[in-house]
């Protein structure tokens, strides 16, 4: 187990490391640019994908106030725009079915490919955050699967 956040450790697919990063969405487009053999930093992605921004959200929860800084603007673009910049064919995939979900990810797993998700940081147990929290707009990668 891992004691920092009492989950299993899994091996990570080769040339997919952990990176310190600013933002989960270019952090999370990094790990696969490098996956794929082409490194570039958030920064180029930021740029490539022309996403500069600004938003500060003040959250008043419970007994407490939590703040939230973010640095992407072009939300409605910024995949295709980065696409078409770099080349890279990045296809975005929503569903409602948790099994159509699920079994599209273990496919593509099954092939030792990274896989960049969105989810609700509020559902995700290496968070901690306050009983009520939800933020939808968090992404991450997952690369690496232990088959179970």
């Amino acid at each position: 187990m891992n004691a920092a956040h009492d989950l299993p450790a899994i091996e990570p697919f080769p040339n997919c490391p952990a990176l310190d990063g600013c933002h989960c969405v270019t952090n999370s487009l990094a790990k696969i640019f490098n996956h794929s053999g082409h490194p570039l930093s958030e920064e180029m992605l930021l740029g490539l994908g022309a996403g500069m921004g600004f938003i500060y959200w003040q959250m008043k929860m419970g007994m407490g106030t939590y703040i939230f800084v973010g640095g992407r603007g072009n939300t409605k673009n910024f995949f295709t725009d980065l696409g078409t910049r770099t080349g890279a064919e990045i296809r975005e995939v929503t569903t409602a079915s948790a099994k159509k979900a699920e079994a599209s990810l273990l496919q593509l797993l099954a092939t030792k490919e990274p896989v960049m998700l969105g989810g609700d940081m509020g559902f995700l147990p290496w968070f901690h955050f306050p009983e009520g929290y939800h933020f939808g707009g968090h992404t991450f990668v997952v690369c690496g699967y232990d088959g179970v």
